[in-house]
C-alpha cells in the first residue's frame, strides 16, 4: 500500500478548483483541527487588511503539513486506502469545505472575508459615474414592450454600480422573474439586499444560487449572510 505523500505544490490547483466545484459542508475532526489551526495562522499574520487566497492557501498548506498521520488515517477511513490520489482528493474536500465552516468558526477569517467583499465593491463602484447615468438615461428611454430580462439585468447592474443599491433590488427581482437561474442577477441581488440590511431576503437569494450552482464562493457568501443575520 503506498502511503499518503501531499504534494504541496500541487495546491494552488485546490484552489482552482475551489472556485468551480461543489462543497460537502459536513463538520468532522480533522475540519475542526486544520481549521483552528488555519485561523491561528491567519491571525498571527501580520499586516493582511482583506482575505487573500494566497494566505489562505498558505495557511492550509501549513496546516496539512502538521497533521499528515491524521490526513492519512483519515482518508483510509473515507476511501479505503492512503494513497497520494486519495490524499489529494481528501486535500480538495477539505480545502473547500474549511473555506466555508471557518465563516462562523474564526472570527479573523470571517473579518477579512468581510474587509474582501467591501474592497470589490469599491472596486465596481469607482467607475466612471457620467458614462454610467448615460447608460441609465438611454435605458430609461427604452419602451416597456421591450424590456425584457437582459434589459432589467442591465439596468440593474448599472444602478448597483452607482451605489442605487435599493434601486438595483427592484430590477434585479424583475431579471429573476424572467430568468430564475441567472447567477448574475441572484449573485449580485443578494449582495444588494445585503447592503442595504435585508438580510433574510439576502439568505433566500444566497439558498437559491447555491440550488442552481453550488459553486463553494456562493456557499461562503451565504454564511457570511447568515452570520451577520445572527449578529455575531
Amino acid at each position: 500500500m503506498k502511503f499518503l505523500r501531499f504534494d504541496f505544490s500541487c495546491l494552488l490547483f485546490l484552489l482552482i478548483f475551489s472556485l468551480i466545484s461543489s462543497t460537502s459542508i459536513a463538520q468532522t475532526p480533522i475540519e475542526n483541527r486544520l481549521g483552528s489551526e488555519i485561523c491561528n495562522c491567519l491571525s498571527n499574520e501580520r499586516g493582511i487588511k482583506e482575505f487573500t487566497t494566497e494566505t489562505y492557501l498558505k495557511c492550509f498548506e501549513i496546516a496539512a503539513r502538521n497533521n499528515n498521520k491524521l490526513l492519512q488515517n483519515t482518508a483510509f477511513e473515507k476511501y479505503g486506502d492512503s494513497s497520494y490520489a486519495s490524499g489529494n482528493k481528501l486535500g480538495k474536500l477539505l480545502f473547500n469545505d474549511i473555506s466555508v465552516l471557518l465563516v462562523n468558526q474564526c472570527d479573523k477569517y470571517y473579518t477579512l472575508r468581510k474587509a474582501k467583499r467591501l474592497s470589490d465593491l469599491n472596486k465596481i463602484t469607482t467607475l466612471n459615474r457620467d458614462s454610467l447615468h448615460n447608460i441609465i438615461d438611454s435605458l430609461n428611454k427604452v419602451s416597456e414592450i421591450f424590456q425584457d430580462y437582459f434589459f432589467f439585468q442591465k439596468r440593474a447592474s448599472t444602478l448597483f454600480r452607482l451605489k442605487n443599491f435599493k434601486q438595483s433590488i427592484s430590477d434585479f427581482d424583475k431579471a429573476i422573474i424572467l430568468n430564475s437561474s441567472d447567477i448574475s442577477s441572484l449573485a449580485m441581488g443578494a449582495w444588494a439586499c445585503e447592503i442595504t440590511g435585508q438580510l433574510d431576503k439576502a439568505i433566500d437569494l444566497y439558498k437559491k444560487l447555491t440550488n442552481i450552482n453550488s459553486t463553494n464562493i456562493f456557499l461562503v457568501y451565504l454564511t457570511m449572510a447568515q452570520r451577520s443575520k445572527s449578529g455575531r
